[in-house]
């Protein structure tokens, strides 16, 4: 591997551990109850669980699917997540958003004596490229 090999390979794995480290920050967040300053109890989060569509769902009915991560905040709501980087080119995103609505379904696999909940919202948690974070605004401080 030459050097510029080795810098695209290190930069994929930081962005990989970003992407990860964001994901859990970001189910904590959802749990977290700031009044009584703990975590949900009985409130769960899972990456890589994987989940079975019914046969009414309209991408892939009779499945089983592994969003990203899930979040269940009691045996009523739950949350599921699909982290993506989308390309810069937005004639590429339609699998991405066929693959989010793919969730949009009663899922089966839940922490929950039948394995199912009564209300699960889908959500697309983007990451910026390395390229768009380095010159983003939002992400640049002000000097003191």
């Amino acid at each position: 591997m030459d050097d510029i090999e080795v810098k695209t390979l290190l930069n994929q794995v930081d962005d990989y551990e970003e992407t990860v480290l964001s994901s859990i920050a970001f189910c904590h967040l959802f749990r977290w109850n700031d009044m009584d300053k703990q975590i949900e109890p009985d409130s769960y989060f899972f990456f890589g669980r994987k989940m079975d569509t019914s046969k009414t769902n309209r991408i892939h009915p009779n499945t089983t699917v592994t969003p990203d991560f899930i979040i269940q905040l009691n045996d009523h709501y739950g949350i599921i997540g699909e982290v993506k980087m989308l390309p810069k080119d937005d004639t590429l995103w339609n699998d991405n958003f066929l693959q989010l609505q793919k969730y949009d379904d009663d899922l089966k696999g839940w922490k929950t004596k039948n394995e199912k909940i009564e209300k699960s919202v889908p959500i697309y948690p983007l990451t910026p490229y390395r390229d768009q974070r380095s010159n983003a605004s939002w992400m640049q401080h002000p000097s003191p």
